[in-house]
């Protein structure tokens, strides 16, 4: 089994991600353990994640920074990854809702952030925002005009998104560019905004 050094402790690593951060294991508790190539990209994501904490966006706590390694400790969400819900299609009123909290909170606060399904894990009743994008609302598009809104609906986006990601995506009927994915979008918005 792998294992990973941070500041005198030992982590044993049960899986590495696609973005290369691990999740690792000390003394029966997970963590993530995100690696940094430089010390600029370690302050870059440093101040983000201030950001967003100040912006009081439900995320991974910090647990330890390593300036020496370029390592930073995280808590471990042991929820659900959005991605695996809009695959297997379970998306309902309750997730939705939640996502658009998310986003009121972010737009009033004038930030934004990435809505990729991605950077979401499901935990109780809250979304967790796992990603280190965050950007000035007022510059950037908005959520219900982007490209991102489209991975959370059944369309066809969603299905080639699931799938490169490794989900089987459950067979749906999906809504065709056009008229009625507009109807279905603005819909969507006014519903849960």
């Amino acid at each position: 089994m792998a294992t990973i050094q941070l500041k005198r402790r030992t982590y044993e690593v049960i899986e590495t991600y696609h973005n290369h951060k691990m999740h690792v294991k000390r003394k029966g508790k997970d963590f993530i353990v995100i690696p940094f190539a430089s010390m600029e990209d370690f302050k870059t994501y440093l101040a983000k994640k201030k950001i967003l904490r100040r912006n009081k966006v439900k995320m991974p706590k910090l647990c330890q920074k390593d300036k020496k390694g370029l390592h930073i400790l995280e808590q471990y969400i042991p929820g659900e990854s959005a991605v695996k819900i809009i695959a297997e299609n379970r998306l309902d009123a309750t997730y939705y809702k939640e996502l658009f909290r998310v986003y009121r909170q972010n737009r009033f606060a004038g930030i934004s952030i990435s809505y990729r399904p991605e950077y979401f894990i499901y935990l109780k009743k809250w979304f967790y925002y796992l990603g280190d994008y965050v950007g000035d609302y007022k510059k950037d598009i908005t959520f219900e005009s982007s490209e991102d809104i489209l991975l959370w609906m059944n369309t066809e986006n969603a299905e080639r998104y699931c799938k490169a990601r490794g989900y089987t995506y459950v067979s749906r009927e999906t809504l065709k560019p056009g008229a009625n994915l507009n109807k279905q979008l603005a819909l969507l918005c006014v519903q849960y905004w």
